[in-house]
């Protein structure tokens, strides 16, 4: 089954794969206001145990970076059997990410 999202070389990416990339987009928001608000903190307050957090966001915002250019390569050219695997993978890291991240905003 795929749906009219072109990849390249007219391939089409599959309807399954289109979780899995919302799912790494919403990482990469969540992760981007968790390090602004932990770089906002760091400036206040100069704190050096967040520098240690500050690097680990942006170590997972890289990963959720470099997992969006991946699903998208793997799209082309795997289907239905592994997509079912990543997308309950990254459904459990996001719900970590929501999780932190309601956390970390009181």
């Amino acid at each position: 089954m795929a749906i009219a999202v072109q990849g390249g070389k007219g391939q089409k990416i599959g309807i399954f794969w289109l979780p899995n990339i919302f799912i790494l987009l919403t990482e990469l928001v969540l992760l981007t206001i968790i390090r602004v608000l932990y770089v906002s903190g760091y400036r206040r307050i100069r704190a050096r145990s967040l520098i240690g957090i500050l690097v680990f966001s942006g170590l997972f915002l890289l990963q959720s970076a470099t997992g969006l250019f991946a699903y998208y390569h793997l799209s082309k050219n795997f289907g239905e059997n592994l997509v079912v695997l990543l997308m309950g993978m990254n459904a459990m890291g996001l719900s970590a990410f929501i999780s932190l991240f309601l956390s970390l905003k009181q």
